[in-house]
């Protein structure tokens, strides 16, 4: 059995207990997936974004850890690897960030390539020559990250009325039916908040539910 497919399994045996029924909104993963699938789960804000020989990578400044260990500072891959992937950094914005290791990570240069074939989509992209060097120099040893459930781990945190919300897509992520949502956006019905403090101590809850009966997969 794979690492990914015990996961899974993981999630469906024992969290169910904890979140309650999954909301009924139609989406392409769950919480508890998205959970138990990043390796690194912060609170933070964007400081900058960094073009590396036309890669973009984002800093950011990390608030509170819930999963993973403790840094001051997280970096993220801000290039988007499929159509329908949102992958932004935008200085200055909080957001709440699942976060998984990239898969290339220590072997940069076996990706990196002189060209691109310009009959390729828009938003494909290539490392360049130099990268693995550069990104290290910028780095160090923290490892390279993205987004983890294809996009959906990231989520600007918004204030109303004085409390902080997390937006998220619920036509991409379903949460449990406990966590009460608000309307995130005038335009499109799926775009909803969260209390960002439910998500929070849901997330906390449930790395706390991993480490006691699966270390290995924390």
């Amino acid at each position: 059995m794979t690492r990914l497919n015990a996961r899974i399994l993981l999630a469906a045996a024992l969290f169910p207990a904890l979140s309650g029924q999954a909301a009924a909104a139609v989406g392409s993963t769950t919480l508890e997936e998205l959970v138990v699938n990043s390796d690194v789960i912060v609170i933070g804000t964007a400081d900058r974004v960094v073009d590396l020989l036309g890669t973009r990578v984002g800093v950011l400044r990390v608030e509170e850890t819930l999963k993973g260990a403790p840094r001051e500072e997280v970096f993220v891959l801000t290039e988007g690897t499929w159509m329908c992937e949102v992958t932004e950094t935008v200085p200055g914005e909080r957001v709440l960030l699942f976060l998984e290791r990239h898969p290339w990570e220590g072997d940069w240069e076996l990706y990196e390539q002189d060209a691109i074939d310009e009959d390729d989509a828009p938003f494909d992209w290539a490392l360049r020559p130099g990268f693995g060097k550069a990104l290290t120099e910028l780095k160090g040893n923290e490892p390279l990250l993205r987004l983890a459930g294809e996009g959906c781990g990231q989520m600007p945190v918004r204030a109303v009325d004085g409390v902080e919300y997390a937006v998220l897509w619920m036509n991409k992520i379903r949460i449990p039916s406990r966590i009460e949502t608000i309307a995130g956006s005038e335009k499109h019905a799926f775009i909803r908040s969260a209390q960002l403090q439910d998500l929070e101590e849901y997330v906390r809850a449930l790395v706390d539910l991993m480490r006691k009966w699966r270390p290995e997969l924390e």
